[in-house]
């Protein structure tokens, strides 16, 4: 495991990110706090969506014709609603 400070990080990142992918602990101290840098899971969806391998695995297709969204769906929210799901109303 490294341990190295925030102001350093800062300078060093792309190799402390290849450090970190390529499976070494990287540990950032950022005051009187600690952040670890480390690749993401494996199996994680790509970053533009499903991938070909994830969607055989999750049985793409597989809820097809269990249930129907309806046009209304795709409806305006209510002003009321609006405002509570932007945080400008009260629940």
């Amino acid at each position: 495991m490294t341990t190295i400070t925030l102001e350093k990080a800062q300078q060093d990142l792309p190799l402390l990110v290849n450090r970190a992918l390529a499976g070494e602990e990287i540990v950032i101290v950022a005051g009187d706090r600690l952040v670890r840098l480390a690749p993401s899971p494996a199996d994680r969806p790509a970053e533009a969506g499903f991938n070909e391998a994830t969607a055989r695995r999750r049985g793409y297709g597989s809820m097809k014709g269990q249930f129907e969204v309806p046009d209304s769906f795709f409806d305006p929210l209510p002003e009321d609603e609006l405002k509570l799901w932007e945080g400008r109303g009260d629940a």
